[in-house]
């Protein structure tokens, strides 16, 4: 009972105190009823508000989301993997050497086909099938493989070797290469760049091996340079003149196509036109390479095949030669040609090893950071309530009371009707009485309360004062506000930079992008490239070795399949060398930290395209020179006789450079006179083909030819006239009121020195490149001056800090500035001694 009563005494004190709490009481206290409820009331609700207020701010502050960003400085290669096992959607290290060579982190290995590394491109090998056969007698039978086999495998061996520089040296350009990235790379994204890169890297070596080797095969073709072998053209004699038919295989001219081909045997000794044995999957034609290519290499899989070619050869010597191992696994069968291997540079296999600790350490983070989603923890709910609760209180003790006394005095006027005192009355009372610093208790004493008052009305005066100053300031001060704008559209961000050019920056996300994903390049060639004249029929139809006639060596019936195959061989060699290079161009890195303007973006990839043009356009020409230079400096045989003419002297055959007006083609390989048909009886001139010249070499004579004739029906009709044992065909002239950058009279070297192009057309794709580049925001700042929520707020978080040291300093300063004043206006009496 005495507990029960201890606890009913508790109890009914916490009553008492809660009806009787009064935290805002006056100085001194009233006895007035009215007075005492409306401090009641005050307390009351000021506790209500302050229990809601708190209540919401810890449940706001214990519930709500937070994203948790933590930097770590300097991580090591296994901090990163541990952190990317955890965060792999928000973990970010920014690289702090953004290019990397491909050599410090990535090594690409990789093995050639078996034939390579085989007996068959030993010296020994090759030494054995060149010095055991009879030239002399096997030049009667150009089908003999044993004429070209020594030829065949030494073309192997150049191939193997040349494929090998070619990767070496391709190889040694990507490892120099840059690898852009502004932050690390998982080991997996790494990965899978890389190996994207490899496939390039070997498509572009492939695709420049092979349109080099085409133009060098184009090129022999067409100044129809002279095989020793005697594959290509045979000689024979004619009124004491040493002349040259082109050689057939299967019906296919050697003059019309070097790709003519047939299957190579062995003939017997006796009988040069009976077969004794065909080499399985050899081929002999115009050009040893040519049919080098349209090989397999099946027999040389087979030991018996290998000992039974060998039993042909006039040797004793012992030479030990391996088979090519069948069984090997290989990405080729034993029935591919040599062309679809060199089509893949006789590749077997790339190994590409990538080594993420050397990449890590020249990317060299200096600090990673990485986000979660977490709720706040305690310490921070009670230090920003603990913050907050100080503002909060005065807030309320200065708003509560005046609001309860305000609802209250409206309440006992409505109900008792008192008249209310003139408002004029009204404030000269409250002046009187206003006191913000009475004493306690309260002072009776005339000088105190005059100083409380005075520093009652100093404090307003500089409250007022200075929250007006600050008011002024706030909304008359210009301020530099930044906005930031999250995941902007190109249309947004061009919006805005349309506004605000000078300060908007938005961070690509990507700051490498594939010249291909933001541009794209066409072009159209000449008419002459997609003309009939470049038609393998139209070719065919100017072969002169289908007339019964002999020809001057200058005459166009000679040269005519030249210079239509020089154009063929023009067009597609260029259309190819352009289609790679632009490959390759495609996938440069375009790289910008930042979105480029528009206007900016335009001009570069603009500069960047005229960039490629001219380089395009001066390696072509720079190939095509030294091929030409060589073809000229090593004094190679034309069979047309073009540059060297063949002559019989006595039992020998002699040689004599071609001279055209006083040129010889001794001393320079640019001597040329205008083509033309000539009489066959007497040789004298019956048309001259306008715009058409012969000289030393076809392409050389070519390249400083025109098209005029092709361009006029009546030329191109005459011409047609005079192959009249050929028989008609159907033949288009080229278009002279067609758009073009040329004229009718251009050169031949000009076209070419534009690559034959009449018009390039740049597609610039700013919305792609805005797409792969992908800012997640953008920034801008500009002038502006403080809205009214900033004015209020701004306020409102001063004036708590500027009320409590105005009410510090003010009674202080007024207190001590009147006792001085006082001691001032005190006079002192004088004493005045008057002597007697």
């Amino acid at each position: 009972s005495s507990t029960r009563r201890n606890n009913g005494n508790v109890c009914s004190k916490i009553n008492n105190l809660i009806l009787t709490l009064n935290l805002f009481p006056t100085i001194p206290r009233t006895t007035n009823e009215h007075e005492l409820m409306s401090q009641t009331l005050s307390t009351r609700l000021f506790l209500v508000l302050l229990i809601i207020i708190m209540t919401i701010l810890l449940l706001y502050t214990s519930l709500v989301n937070i994203t948790n960003t933590v930097i770590v400085k300097t991580p090591t290669v296994e901090k990163y993997l541990e952190l990317y096992s955890k965060f792999p959607e928000t973990l970010s290290c920014p690289c702090s050497a953004i290019s990397i060579s491909y050599g410090k982190f990535f090594l690409m290995d990789y093995t050639l086909h078996q034939v390579c590394s085989s007996d068959f491109v030993n010296d020994e090998w090759i030494n054995y099938l060149t010095t055991h056969i009879n030239f002399v007698w096997y030049l009667w039978n150009r089908f003999d493989f044993r004429l070209i086999s020594g030829e065949t495998f030494r073309g192997i061996k150049i191939l193997c070797e040349l494929l090998e520089t070619t990767i070496s040296q391709s190889l040694n350009q990507f490892y120099s290469d840059e690898y852009i990235s502004g932050f690390l790379l998982p080991s997996g994204l790494l990965e899978s760049q890389t190996k994207a890169f490899l496939a390039q890297f070997r498509t572009s070596t492939t695709n420049s091996f092979l349109v080099s080797l085409s133009l060098v095969r184009d090129t022999v073709q067409t100044n129809a340079v002279f095989s020793a072998k005697v594959t290509n053209y045979e000689l024979y004699y004619h009124s004491n003149h040493v002349h040259m038919d082109p050689n057939t295989y299967n019906s296919c001219y050697c003059s019309l196509s070097s790709a003519c081909i047939i299957q190579s045997s062995i003939y017997d000794d006796n009988s040069h036109k009976l077969k004794v044995f065909t080499v399985p999957g050899m081929y002999a034609g115009c050009y040893i390479i040519e049919s080098l290519l349209a090989s397999t290499f099946e027999c040389f899989y087979n030991e018996t095949c290998i000992t039974r070619l060998r039993s042909f050869y006039q040797s004793n010597q012992t030479l030990q030669i391996t088979p090519l191992n069948s069984s090997l696994p290989s990405l080729y069968s034993v029935n591919s040609t040599m062309q679809e291997m060199v089509n893949n540079l006789m590749i077997e296999e790339w190994n590409a090893i990538i080594n993420y600790s050397n990449y890590f350490g020249e990317c060299n983070p200096i600090q990673c950071t990485y986000s979660y989603q977490t709720r706040n923890d305690v310490i921070y709910i009670v230090t920003t309530l603990i913050g907050l609760v100080g503002g909060l209180i005065t807030t309320l003790k200065i708003i509560v009371p005046r609001f309860i006394r305000i609802i209250r005095r409206r309440k006992v006027e409505t109900n008792t009707g008192a008249p209310s005192l003139p408002l004029r009355e009204q404030f000269t009372n409250f002046y009187e009485k206003f006191n913000l610093f009475p004493s306690i208790p309260p002072t009776t004493n005339e000088h105190e309360l005059r100083n409380q008052k005075i520093s009652t009305r100093l404090f307003v005066i500089l409250l007022v004062l200075i929250m007006t100053i600050l008011l002024l300031y706030t909304s008359l001060t210009n301020i530099t506000r930044t906005v930031v704008i999250e995941k902007p559209t190109v249309e947004t961000y061009l919006n805005l930079y349309s506004k605000y050019p000078q300060t908007l920056t938005c961070p690509c996300s990507t700051i490498s992008i594939n010249y291909g994903d933001i541009l794209s390049i066409q072009y159209s060639f000449h008419q002459v490239c997609t003309s009939d004249f470049i038609r393998q029929d139209w070719i065919s139809f100017l072969n002169f070795f289908n007339s019964p006639l002999y020809a001057h060596f200058k005459d166009f019936l000679l040269m005519g399949p030249q210079v239509f195959q020089g154009l063929r061989s023009f067009c597609l060699t260029i259309k190819a060398i352009i289609d790679n290079n632009m490959d390759k161009f495609y996938k440069n890195q375009y790289i910008s930290a930042y979105v480029i303007p528009l206007n900016l973006f335009q001009s570069e990839v603009s500069l960047l395209n005229n960039q490629f043009r001219t380089s395009l356009i001066a390696d072509y020409l720079l190939s095509l020179s030294l091929i030409h230079e060589t073809t000229d400096g090593n004094a190679l045989q034309s069979v047309q006789m073009t540059n060297y003419e063949l002559y019989k002297r006595g039992d020998a055959i002699s040689v004599r450079p071609s001279t055209y007006d006083n040129c010889s083609c001794t001393y320079s390989s640019s001597c040329l006179i205008q083509s033309a048909f000539y009489n066959y009886t007497n040789h004298t001139i019956t048309f001259s083909v306008p715009g058409i010249n012969v000289g030393c070499y076809f392409t050389e004579a070519l390249l400083l030819s025109n098209l005029q004739c092709f361009y006029s029906k009546t030329c191109v009709n005459h011409l047609k006239s005079l192959y009249t044992w050929m028989g008609d065909i159907e033949i288009s002239q080229i278009d002279a009121l067609f758009p073009s950058l040329y004229t009718v009279n251009s050169s031949v070297q000009e076209l070419i020195n534009q690559l034959m192009i009449e018009e390039w057309n740049l597609n610039i794709m700013y919305n792609q490149y805005y797409s792969e580049c992908s800012p997640l925001r953008c920034t801008y700042s500009y002038q502006a001056r403080n809205d009214a929520i900033y004015i209020i707020t701004t306020l409102v978080g001063l004036i708590g800090g500027l009320i409590t040291i105005l009410k510090i300093v003010v009674p202080r300063f007024v207190a001590l500035f009147r006792r001085y004043v006082l001691k001032r206006s005190q006079v002192n009496p004088e004493v005045s001694i008057i002597g007697n």
